[in-house]
């Protein structure tokens, strides 16, 4: 028995604690996200490594050619729209004395040109944030206009009262909207609709298409939970499911279910 010829299952899991001792390199099936009061578990077809990068004697360098760029874009939207929706659902209701905001700016001038309107964008809120008092907590996403002028929409977490005319003051480039969020359960999905518009134009193609404030909550992933999939975490959380899907195939993952989860009041 002391000679008996390992299996292959015993050599492949050898090997993975191999690589996790050499290059920190762990594997798992399962992972979930928290965004405040939103779960979304996923369970992989197939093992995914994290907490390190596993190493070839065969690397390539990345090619960053627009072909290259025009098949990774179906990507880095898919990545923008969850980020932009799990940071509003992180930080939404953290902060009681204030009412989240959902704000549009205009320009009353053509401006197409995003490097001067990003410009203008953030002198604006040098200007708000002095004249609030304190540093707000915003996220906000660029929009063409059917002219094609830049306008863009932002939800303010800490922002308090101000009347239209006085922020449009403020602005100083045109017209603006105020639009409390009240009595709406997963803002962070109501408000990403409207929000996850301007990330797929083609003129954002290779551009930064949404701004964040320094100091937002963000979202917990947890690697390798349990095999069941009504995993919450640590404390004794009710979940209430939403939603249930399989993900479209991958080489990497192969195929995915998806479950989200809204946090019981």
């Amino acid at each position: 028995m002391a000679n008996q010829i390992p299996s292959a299952d015993d050599l492949s899991r050898a090997f993975d604690e191999l690589r996790k001792i050499h290059w920190g390199v762990d594997f798992s099936r399962y992972k979930a996200v928290i965004s405040g009061p939103v779960k979304e578990v996923y369970e992989f077809e197939k093992d995914i490594h994290f907490g390190g990068q596993l190493k070839s004697r065969n690397r390539r360098k990345k090619r960053v050619g627009k072909r290259n760029l025009g098949i990774r874009r179906p990507f880095s939207i898919s990545r923008a729209r969850k980020h932009i929706r799990r940071l509003i659902s992180c930080n939404s209701g953290q902060y009681p004395e204030y009412s989240d905001k959902f704000v549009t700016f205009t320009f009353a001038e053509n401006i197409t040109g995003l490097k001067e309107a990003n410009e203008m964008w953030r002198k604006f809120m040098m200007r708000l944030n002095y004249h609030i008092g304190h540093a707000l907590k915003y996220v906000s996403v660029v929009e063409f206009q059917k002219r094609g002028a830049v306008h863009y929409h932002a939800v303010f977490f800490n922002l308090p009262y101000i009347n239209n005319d006085e922020l449009a003051e403020i602005w100083s480039h045109g017209f603006i909207k105020i639009n409390a969020i009240q009595h709406i359960q997963s803002i962070g999905a109501y408000v990403s609709k409207y929000l996850q518009k301007g990330v797929v134009d083609a003129r954002l193609f290779n551009e930064k298409c949404y701004f964040t404030s320094r100091g937002l909550l963000k979202p917990i992933t947890i690697r390798n939970p349990p095999s069941d999939l009504d995993f919450t975490c640590s404390d004794s959380i009710e979940y209430r499911l939403e939603e249930t899907c399989i993900l479209p195939f991958n080489k990497w993952t192969g195929w995915t279910v998806y479950k989200r989860y809204t946090r019981i009041k």
